[in-house]
């Protein structure tokens, strides 16, 4: 997950795919919210976070999963290691962490 900055989105071109995900959560938005982006194995999109509640989720993809993936199964541990979402939202670490190397490959052999 990495923040969004708001602002970027909300002063975006009119017809641009920025003010398209403005237009998504804008509803929704009070001052003081975060937007975070996120991949999952099977989709990516955008989070709206009101402190450290869920405001609005918009899935801007979904993938067509046909094997898992490993190397994101190791991303996601070290992530609830580090202390999962409560202790991101709280901004006790940053995603992904500077010094973090996944050593899991999704290499076949």
């Amino acid at each position: 997950m990495t923040f969004v900055d708001i602002d970027d989105l909300r002063n975006a071109e009119r017809d641009s795919y920025q003010h398209q995900r403005w237009a998504q959560f804008s509803g929704f938005h009070k001052d003081g919210d975060r937007l975070l982006s996120y991949r999952r194995p099977a989709s990516s999109g955008l989070l709206l976070v009101r402190g450290d509640r869920l405001v609005w989720e918009y899935d801007e993809i979904r993938y067509c999963v046909v094997d898992t993936s490993l190397r994101w199964n190791a991303n996601y541990e070290h992530f609830l290691a580090l202390g999962g979402n409560r202790a991101f939202l709280a901004g006790e670490f940053s995603w992904p962490p500077p010094d973090w190397i996944n050593p899991v490959t999704d290499e076949v052999c």
